[in-house]
């Protein structure tokens, strides 16, 4: 993949952002904590007074408040808004963008849509981040149409590894189950984590000490489960010792149907996110 200098980055990128909410506030952030852009570099379109005076105050980015003021100051657009309103955004977009790489981040929009309102030789790139980028340990996964080039791929995977680990991947199609895992999958862990909270309450276990058993535990186990050549199955064995309280734990898990659970949360989530697909 193409690679370029840091300064050299600094000196050609300017961004346009389009909806500045959580995902876009830790880009720019990241952005700008790397020394990857100036934050003068860095243009978005805000209305709203008190908004736009808050965004400028805080990340140093220039507020404007039209589309082809952004269009013709920014060379890479991201587009973070909310899927109900791409529908208004992308007629303004068609009517001013000059060719810019597109990174949207916009769920359940696929790239013939795009194609189809922006035309054909549009450059985008379909990104699907995941909250943690908040706290710069997300996961991100991204589909580039055919008309990016090497360093549109580079571009992006720079932007997108200051909050986070960041891969390609080839078939577009993928997002939807990726979306249902990496996406929707700290929410699962939010909701695991706090059955075993509540769990551990019920065994007599303080409020804030289950909590802070059960996080660490977590953050320790995830650590493993990264840093370990063996497999998850070998690390499960290693704590689930034969006839021990780890066993008899999992025991109930494959009983109540756990696996099957988790199998079927996944199945439901990609399924909509097809549904959402457009």
């Amino acid at each position: 993949m193409t690679d370029l200098p840091f300064g050299q980055l600094r000196q050609t990128m300017s961004l346009g952002v389009i909806g500045f909410g959580n995902i876009a506030e830790a880009i720019v952030t990241r952005l700008e904590k790397e020394d990857l852009i100036y934050p003068r570099d860095i243009i978005t379109i805000e209305t709203n007074k008190d908004r736009a005076l808050h965004i400028k105050r805080k990340y140093g980015v220039t507020v404007l408040k039209d589309y082809a003021s952004l269009c013709t100051r920014s060379s890479v657009i991201l587009l973070s808004v909310k899927p109900q309103n791409i529908d208004e955004v992308l007629p303004l977009l068609k009517k001013h963008h000059t060719n810019q790489l597109i990174l949207t981040v916009v769920t359940g929009v696929a790239i013939k849509k795009y194609e189809r309102e922006l035309g054909s030789n549009i450059r985008l790139i379909r990104i699907m981040p995941n909250t943690p980028a908040l706290i710069g340990l997300g996961m991100s996964a991204y589909f580039a149409s055919n008309k990016c080039t090497d360093k549109d791929k580079w571009l992006c995977h720079k932007i997108f590894t200051c909050v986070g680990n960041t891969l390609e991947i080839k078939n577009e199609a993928l997002l939807d189950p990726i979306t249902a895992t990496s996406g929707s999958g700290p929410a699962y862990v939010y909701q695991f984590a706090q059955s075993l909270i509540d769990a551990a309450i019920k065994q007599g276990i303080k409020p804030a000490i289950a909590k802070t058993l059960i996080l660490e535990t977590l953050r320790g186990a995830t650590e493993m489960m990264m840093q370990s050549k063996e497999s998850i199955d070998v690390l499960t064995g290693r704590v689930a010792t034969k006839g021990g309280t780890t066993e008899a734990g999992i025991k109930v898990l494959k009983k109540e149907g756990f696996y099957r659970a988790i199998d079927g949360c996944v199945k439901a989530a990609t399924k909509r996110a097809k549904e959402l697909s457009r």
